[in-house]
């Protein structure tokens, strides 16, 4: 194999190597993402009953303080009723007195409805609860797994680039600028073998002339249909030096 192929093999490892790795830590910002998001909703959902909640205690006393209050102004206007003189007051008298039973017994039917919603209100404040600790002690498992593994990463990737540097002292100027640029367009693969007379990149057929020159290692060359570099199929054997 040609020694600059083997070294812009050597260093499309590295580069892959690398490529995966940043790959991996990329991903980790949308999963922690994705995790506090679904903390978030749990504990705005744990608020908002809790908040509920609250609202309704705070119903409850105004209801209890106007049935006093009703409760309080009805007995004054049926003690008022053995004082009227008139018809006329009597049936205002009467039509008040009806209006405040009317709403001293709407307030009764909310109060009942709110104490009859208490325990469940209660029961899903500790559930809800419960799913936010659980998921705060998974999101904090989630938190450190992640720091250990951005740090793991990215010493990693730190060891790769140094290994990177090394490699790049003993390729040509011409090899590695036309790696980069093929890189550009085929930063998976910008170097890939020939295998039955064919490059593995597009799967177009070598001419037999350049698969010679190929496999006498005379010189660099890329593929005509796709333009990747390629290496070749050590199986292949010349005409010219056939058993």
């Amino acid at each position: 194999m040609h020694p600059q192929i083997a070294l812009l093999i050597d260093l499309q490892d590295v580069d892959q190597r690398l490529a995966r790795l940043q790959d991996q830590l990329n991903r980790y910002p949308g999963i922690w993402a994705e995790m506090k998001g679904k903390l978030v909703k749990k504990v705005g959902a744990l608020e908002a009953i809790v908040s509920d909640e609250q609202n309704r205690t705070e119903e409850k006393k105004h209801i209890e303080q106007d049935l006093r209050a009703s409760s309080e102004k009805l007995k004054q206007y049926q003690a008022q009723q053995m004082m009227v003189k008139t018809a006329k007051e009597l049936t205002a008298l009467s039509a008040q007195i009806e209006s405040i039973k009317k709403a001293i017994q709407r307030m009764e039917e909310r109060g009942e409805e709110i104490l009859a919603n208490e325990a469940e209100l209660r029961e899903r404040i500790e559930t809800s609860t419960v799913e936010v600790d659980e998921l705060k002690a998974r999101a904090r498992k989630e938190r450190d797994r992640i720091r250990d593994q951005v740090a793991a990463k990215t010493a990693e990737i730190e060891k790769l680039e140094k290994e990177r540097a090394s490699l790049l002292p003993g390729i040509e100027a011409g090899a590695l600028d036309l790696y980069e640029k093929t890189r550009k367009r085929w930063p998976e693969d910008p170097v890939v073998p020939v295998r039955n007379g064919s490059c593995t990149g597009c799967h177009f057929a070598v001419l037999p002339n350049r698969l010679v020159v190929l496999h006498l290692d005379e010189d660099v060359l890329r593929c005509d249909h796709c333009g990747r570099i390629l290496s070749h199929d050590e199986t292949f054997v010349p005409a010219e030096h056939a058993q």
